[in-house]
């Protein structure tokens, strides 16, 4: 057998209803095949009301022995074979919790051979209950030939059922008043969400209005250092015109002194020659 599911979904007194809740969490989930029967557990039973033993459990699930103990302990031994009369043993309702003879098991399970065996007798009960039902009278199932007398086993059923409808509607009172709450705490975060919307909104647009203003103050200061950059490369361009200008005139300056040194030197010379010219011919005069 494959191990046993827990089941965490909404737990209901109303045997259909309990089943269709858990087809809902386990889709493969067939009544007729006790291997997809989940667990069910005493906190989930009692998710919104103390389990007394009262209202009978529905079919088609596993419990936890907590929840079956409560309701066995209900009941004595001469009202299990009434019950069993009416509504099946312990063991045909509830497999997985107790044996044949009707005692709780040690473990709650099944075993393969035990699902065997289990099935077969369904089977049979099946074929049984068919035939009979053939060969039965018109009269209702357990309704006693005077229809005016109500036994106290019909009342205590009676009594069960009602149980089990009120506690349905308390369960689903204390789920909707939960779901109540849970959609006002959705609706209050929802308020608290549109609100941070806007003010993250307003926060976006200062922050897009800082950015602009960052953007302007920071074009602005570009702009000035463009023109600080054009007026250095003026500046630089017209340095390295004027070194050179100066280079030239340094070049000029020297070729003049060049000249005017060379120039000097023949205006020695001549003055030399014409000096010693003159001394020349007064010698001869004196001669």
């Amino acid at each position: 057998m494959p191990p046993i599911r827990a089941y965490h979904g909404a737990f209901s007194f109303t045997t259909s209803q309990l089943q269709e809740n858990s087809k809902r969490v386990f889709p493969d989930y067939d009544a007729k095949d006790l291997k997809t029967w989940p667990f069910v557990t005493l906190a989930v039973v009692e998710r919104y009301k103390e389990y007394n033993g009262v209202p009978d459990l529905p079919t088609g699930v596993a419990y936890e022995r907590a929840v079956a103990k409560r309701y066995e302990e209900m009941y004595t031994a001469a009202d299990r074979v009434e019950i069993a009369s009416m509504n099946g043993s312990f063991y045909e309702r509830y497999p997985f919790n107790y044996i044949e003879n009707d005692n709780p098991k040690e473990t709650v399970g099944m075993t393969m051979a035990e699902y065997c065996k289990y099935m077969e007798k369904a089977v049979a009960a099946n074929k049984d209950e068919l035939r009979y039902s053939e060969h039965k009278p018109s009269r209702k199932f357990g309704e006693e030939t005077d229809q005016t007398s109500c036994t106290n086993s019909e009342y205590a059923r009676e009594v069960a059922r009602l149980q089990g409808e009120l506690f349905d509607k308390g369960s689903q009172l204390v789920g909707a008043q939960d779901y109540l709450r849970e959609h006002e705490a959705t609706e209050r975060l929802r308020r608290k969400a549109v609100k941070d919307k806007d003010y993250e909104l307003r926060r976006e647009v200062q922050r897009a209005d800082a950015a602009v203003r960052e953007c302007m103050v920071t074009t602005e200061q570009n702009i000035k250092l463009l023109r600080r950059i054009r007026d250095l490369e003026m500046s630089q361009r017209q340095s390295n015109d004027l070194g050179e200008y100066c280079r030239r005139l340094e070049v000029e300056v020297r070729d003049l002194r060049k000249r005017a040194a060379g120039k000097r030197g023949r205006d020695r010379r001549a003055e030399s020659e014409s000096d010693m010219g003159i001394n020349g011919n007064n010698k001869k005069r004196r001669a």
